[in-house]
């Protein structure tokens, strides 16, 4: 219990200091894209590593396959109708992005404290700290 109380406290609380880090500071793009294209990098080889490889292990290739193309698939449709039907800056359009990026992420964090050790814990957590920072930064639309 101890344990999730502390990966939620860690991982909410990157969005908090990224949404002041969006207001209050500003970093060169250069810095900023490099964060993104860690935070992005560390989160594939999170997922992969804790969450991939275990369900090859655990079914076949053709199941995790078919697993991750559901849901390339599923987040490419709704991306879609966010930017074009929906406005990505309406609050509808807003409100399906941040729940379309905040599943996935709840869900695989969610698996991996059902089923993963404490390091595997605090490697998918530590990914999705630092996707969150860079992402709740850059809400500020600027």
């Amino acid at each position: 219990m101890l344990m999730l109380l502390a990966v939620v406290l860690v991982v909410s609380g990157a969005l908090v200091v990224g949404a002041a880090w969006g207001i209050y500071g500003r970093l060169p793009e250069r810095v900023e894209g490099f964060l993104v294209a860690l935070a992005g990098g560390a989160l594939l080889v999170s997922v992969t590593s804790e969450l991939i490889e275990p369900s090859i292990a655990r079914a076949s290739v053709y199941h995790a396959i078919a697993g991750v193309a559901a849901g390339a698939v599923t987040f490419a449709i709704c991306d879609y109708l966010i930017d074009e039907k929906w406005g990505s800056t309406a609050g509808g359009g807003l409100l399906a992005a941040i729940t379309l990026d905040g599943i996935p992420e709840n869900l695989a964090l969610g698996v991996a404290l059902i089923g993963a050790g404490g390091m595997e814990v605090a490697a998918l957590a530590g990914s999705i700290l630092l996707s969150n920072l860079p992402e709740a930064a850059g809400a500020r639309g600027g």
